[in-house]
Order: C-alpha cells, then structure tokens, then sequence
C-alpha cells in the first residue's frame, strides 16, 4: 500500500523538473539580451586635406609636426629646388645677352635716324656730277697728249700715265654711280627693316626666355609645399629633412579647423555579421578626463569592404557631442547591436570558440 503513494511522489518530482527544464529552456529561447560591441576608436576629420609630393625630390626643410595647427598659407614642406636655381640663373644670363643684342640694334637704327647712309652714298650725286666733267676734261688732255706724241713732243711714258689716271677716274665715276644707284634704289630703308626684322627676332627670343623663367620659378613657389586650409596636421609621412619622395607620394594629411568629425574604430572579425549600417554608438572620451561629461553619440556609416590584421575598419559619424572633440584623440566605443535571444547569444557564443579553436590548432 506504501509503494503506490511513493511511486505518485517520484512521478510528481519528474514532472515538476520536465516542467521547470521546460521553463528554463522556454525561458532561455524567449529571454532576450542587449548585445553590444565595444572597441577603441579615434577622432577625425570626415573632410581631410591630403598633400602630395609634386615631383621627384628630396625634402629640403621640415615645418611641420603631427597634431600642430597650421593657418591657411603656413609653408609645410620644402623640396630641394637646387636644379631650378641653376636653371634660373642661365636663362637669366641669356636674357642678359638678349638685351644687350636688342640695345645694340636699337643704337643703330638711331644713326640710321641721324644719318640716313653712309656719306659716299649722300654725296654719290655730287661725286658722279664732278667725276664726269674730270672725265671730260682728261679726255681733251688725252687728245692734246695723243697730238703731242705725234709732234714727238710729249714721251710714250707720259701717254701712258695719262691713261692710267683716265682708267683710275673712270673706276670712280662707276663707283660713284653704283652708290647712286642703291642710294636711289632705296637701300637706306632696306637696312632700316633689316634692323627691325632683327628686333622683332631678339625680342621674340627674350620674351620666350622670361616666360620660361616665370615657369621655373612658378615651379620654384609649387616646392613650396602650403597649407590650403585652416586646420592641423593628423598625418605626416615626412621624418627627417634629406628624405627622398616620389612625385605623388602623399606627404601628409590636414583636417579643418571646423568641420564635420568621424571616429574611426576596428570591429573584430567574428562580430562584423552583426553590425550594420546605421547601427548606433555611444562613445566617451578621456581627453581632459573628468573634465569632459556626457557620451558622444553616432551612427555606423561605412563598414570595410574587406579585414585587415585587426579586424574591419568602420566609420562612424558624430551627431551630437556635449564637448568639443579633439582630432586624434582616442575614445571608447560602445556599438549598440540590439537585443538577441540568449539562445542565439550562446549559440553565436558556441561556434565562436570552436572557430577560434579551430585556428590555433
């Protein structure tokens, strides 16, 4: 009689811990969480400056260090602009030369101004005008001296010089007359547009020269690396002055003085399924650390495309923050995900540490 009130017991036991396990597991499937992931993150600039190498070279001076602020037209960087120089200075002396070369011209066409030709071509008329009655008159002294030989009063010897000084008059006569004839032909003028044919050349060569030289030294200024904008510098790829650069190597990078701000975090590999865009933050900072009071609210609004060595890199925007935030500055990260089942928390949880286990083998 005492057996089937104890066997009611057992079964009363067994149902109340099938009924509790139920619960439990019920509880377990229905029970949800708030599941979050928290990482480091640091400040940025959402708009950043960057400034490349603009050609090959070496940096000459260094001006700039990470985190200073910098004004709109600060010099940064300096590239050595030794070969320019040297350039400079020959074109200079060419344009040098051409001046002088220009001057010189410039020198004759003022005594073409002032005397026209040269002063047997002026008196070329008066000369043939004089040489022809010369002329005229050794050719009555030839005929006189021709009578006299005949009389056998004047000698072969005299004759014969006679004819040299007609032979000599008539060489200038010709002469006289070619002179004559440029000088009508207009030679003068020739001569003036010679000259100005030849300023036009030197004139045309200097303004080359000086355009060339306006380039070197435009060349000269873009080695001159400035800040385009009010901000401060968050990267910087330049260590020491001497270092060689490559033309479009990124030098380093400036963010606004104002401006929109980005916190950049890395998410670990095995979490990056969950986030999504837009998932919410709540970040704090430790700058000036008690000083500083309220979270710094944003969103996700880029997930990396692909890992890198420490996870997926994200961008997450700021939309409100109680205090100003510095650039570079580190905060803590709290990426709100939701709530989750606990079932799916130690699901996720589970195959999580086989994976992990997986690799280390």
């Amino acid at each position: 009689m005492n057996e089937v009130p104890k066997r009611g017991r057992i079964s009363s036991i067994v149902a109340s811990a099938l009924i509790g396990s139920a619960l439990i597991v019920v509880g377990i499937a229905l029970l949800r969480v708030e599941l979050t992931i928290r990482t480091k993150g640091q400040v940025r600039s959402e708009d950043e400056t960057r400034i490349y190498a603009p050609m090959d070279g070496l940096i000459a001076h260094h001006r700039a260090e990470l985190g200073q602020s910098v004004a709109r037209g600060d010099v940064l960087l300096e590239l050595d602009d030794q070969a320019l120089v040297l350039r400079v200075i020959e074109l200079e002396r060419e344009a040098a030369e051409l001046d002088a070369a220009l001057a010189a011209q410039t020198v004759k066409l003022r005594e073409l101004d002032l005397q026209p030709a040269s002063l047997d071509m002026l008196a070329a008329d008066g000369r043939v005008e004089r040489l022809s009655r010369i002329r005229a008159i050794q050719e009555q002294i030839e005929k006189s001296y021709a009578s006299g030989q005949d009389q056998q009063i004047i000698s072969e010897l005299e004759v014969r010089r006679q004819e040299i000084e007609k032979l000599r008059s008539e060489l200038e006569l010709a002469q006289a007359e070619l002179l004559s004839d440029l000088r009508a032909a207009g030679l003068p003028e020739l001569e003036r547009e010679r000259i100005a044919i030849e300023r036009q050349r030197l004139e045309a060569l200097r303004g080359l020269v000086r355009r060339e030289i306006d380039l070197m030294r435009a060349q000269q200024d873009a080695l001159k690396l400035r800040a385009p904008i009010d901000g401060q510098v968050v990267a910087l790829a330049v260590r020491y002055p001497g270092m060689a650069v490559a033309r479009g190597t990124e030098l380093l990078k400036l963010a606004p003085t104002s401006g929109a701000h980005v916190v950049k975090a890395l998410v670990p590999e095995r979490n990056i399924d969950l986030l999504k865009i837009g998932t919410p933050a709540l970040m704090e900072s430790h700058v000036f650390e008690s000083m500083l009071e309220g979270a710094v609210r944003g969103t996700v609004e880029r997930v990396a495309p692909e890992a890198q060595a420490d996870g997926y890199e994200i961008d997450i925007r700021v939309e409100h923050t109680p205090h100003p935030l510095v650039l570079g500055s580190s905060l803590d990260v709290r990426l709100n995900l939701g709530h989750r089942s606990l079932a799916e928390v130690v699901f996720r949880s589970a195959r999580d540490l086989r994976r992990d286990a997986g690799k280390n083998r």
